[in-house]
């Protein structure tokens, strides 16, 4: 078994940046340390869906979880498929004098011999700017989609 975790800090309002969680980063920059991104498309809700991502190199480890428990602070989340045995994660949000801290930790079964050493190197990555690019162009795609629409509706009536 392997186990992993992170505390990062943000100054940014709580449910803003939950909102931002359901979008994955546009782009990334991988360095020397592998990153480890997760998002949570359709939100926060029991049995929806969390999509992981560790990137390292031109190589990439997918695998996917879904929200077993949610309890105040933390979200639960269990192995739904993948490339482990098992997969166990808890992410908690709690914001506290106008800093959010999120708190994530992971426990990985059945993983490949040399994934242990690649995790002791590996960096959680929020990627907020990049989900904040993401955010925008989703809105803005949906955006061009409802005034084509609303142009062919009018221009059959007027027709």
């Amino acid at each position: 078994m392997v186990r992993f975790s992170q505390t990062s800090w943000f100054n940014q309002e709580k449910e803003a940046f939950l909102n931002l969680m359901r979008f994955a980063p546009l782009r990334i920059e991988v360095g020397e340390c592998p990153l480890l991104h997760f998002h949570f498309p359709q939100g926060f809700s029991q049995g929806a869906p969390v999509r992981y991502h560790l990137v390292f190199g031109f190589q990439q480890i997918a695998w996917d979880g879904i929200i077993g428990c949610i309890q105040k602070e933390e979200v639960m989340v269990r192995l739904h498929r993948g490339p482990f045995r098992g997969f166990n994660a808890c992410h908690s949000f709690l914001e506290e004098d106008g800093v959010l801290t999120c708190r994530a930790s992971f426990s990985f079964q059945g993983e490949p011999s040399d994934f242990k050493t690649l995790l002791a190197d590996t960096r959680l990555c929020y990627a907020v700017k990049s989900r904040e690019k993401t955010a925008a162009a989703i809105l803005d795609f949906e955006t061009t989609q409802k005034t084509k629409r609303f142009e062919v509706l009018d221009s059959g009536m007027t027709g």
